[in-house]
């Protein structure tokens, strides 16, 4: 395709060259120079507004799900059960109904989770039981998609033997914001089929009512009928919301991130491999006890409500000017808010008064934790 430039362009000034003539020319332009090099040209440019550069599927951070590539991982891994509880993939509730209800909630790698090869499952056996796997979502990051049109959207994976045909359930708080002890069902899909050892892909569009997300939404992924299997797997990843109708790519966000994002719900301080771990500085309030702050690295959501240690003793010490000196007790809370909280280790009597202290962990097992999930 040859360009030819009106001709008019070199008689008239810019100002006076009408917009429907240069849009004609720039249009030319792409063309002839999409020739040129091979590729298929583009013949228009829908029109696009800020507004929807940056509130509509364009736009970054359009994905409501948190660890939507199930990469953030600061919990141990939890025994599998019929009432629903996080797992070791942040975020992440799961649960099977039934009996005869074992196994573990785990981070599960399969190369058709092409995102980061990693999901949130269980390697579990139950008896005419059904495997369901929730994320929820606080109010403050719904609330603009109310009388919104939403797309959801991910991957299920599973080794239960046959066919399987599975939902995906959009729910909200039925009374209080960010309570899902209660919930009410907005949306469900038609069942979409997910053959054995394969990835699926689903998606599932729905128009929210002006008030749906106001206190918060819960997507609920599961199989539609129930099994009886022994050490199977269930996985879910990839999981995306967005605005929009239209299911787009799954948006990769930096792990630190992500990380980040995860800790707002659930800050976790493990020991690590090869050395010790400082949880906190403070000073010995008598001759055994010692009272130690740390400082969360975002706020958290909430002022956390559970605080998790090992329940071992001996998993913890303290150390100071005469070195170190082994927990009596495990350590026990104090005092907590949303940017930090202090916590006591028991020792045997051998601190100075107001001597200052580190607390750290003894063994690779030791760690202390805050929840402040919905």
């Amino acid at each position: 395709m040859a360009y030819t430039p009106d001709p008019t362009d070199s008689s008239q000034p810019v100002s006076g060259v009408k917009a429907s003539t240069a849009a004609a020319e720039f249009r030319a332009l792409k063309q002839y120079i999409a020739a040129l090099a091979g590729l298929t040209p583009i013949t228009a440019i829908p029109a696009l507004t800020v507004e929807e550069l940056n509130g509509g599927q364009l736009a970054g951070l359009r994905n409501r799900v948190i660890n939507g590539g199930c990469q953030v991982t600061q919990r141990t891994t939890p025994t599998l059960s019929s009432t629903p509880q996080y797992g070791v993939v942040d975020r992440y509730l799961m649960s099977v109904s039934g009996t005869g209800v074992s196994g573990t909630i785990q981070q599960v790698s399969a190369g058709e989770f092409t995102a980061s090869g990693l999901g949130i499952g269980t390697v579990g056996s139950w008896t005419s039981g059904a495997p369901q796997i929730e994320q929820r979502i606080e109010a403050r990051n719904t609330y603009d998609l109310n009388s919104k049109t939403v797309t959801i959207s991910g991957k299920v994976y599973h080794s239960l033997g046959s066919t399987r045909n599975c939902r995906v359930q959009l729910n909200r708080p039925t009374t209080t914001a960010d309570t899902f002890s209660a919930q009410t069902v907005i949306g469900t899909s038609s069942t979409f089929s997910c053959p054995d050892s394969t990835a699926t892909s689903f998606s599932f569009t729905l128009s929210l009512g002006a008030s749906d997300a106001t206190l918060g939404l819960a997507i609920q992924v599961y199989d539609n009928a129930n099994s009886t299997v022994s050490s199977k797997i269930f996985a879910l990843a990839e999981l995306q919301l967005e605005i929009g109708s239209v299911p787009t790519a799954f948006e990769q966000r930096p792990f630190g991130l992500e990380l980040a994002l995860c800790q707002r719900y659930y800050y976790r301080m493990a020991a690590t491999l090869g050395g010790a771990r400082i949880f906190g500085v403070g000073s010995a309030l008598t001759t055994s006890i010692s009272q130690f702050y740390t400082q969360f690295p975002v706020e958290m959501r909430v002022i956390p409500t559970t605080f998790e240690q090992s329940g071992n003793a001996a998993d913890y010490e303290v150390y100071w000017g005469s070195g170190p000196t082994a927990c009596t007790g495990a350590p026990t809370n104090y005092s907590t808010g949303t940017w930090g909280a202090s916590y006591r280790f028991a020792t045997g009597a051998t601190l100075v008064n107001n001597a200052a202290i580190f607390a750290q962990a003894k063994t690779t097992s030791s760690f202390l934790a805050w929840s402040a999930e919905l």
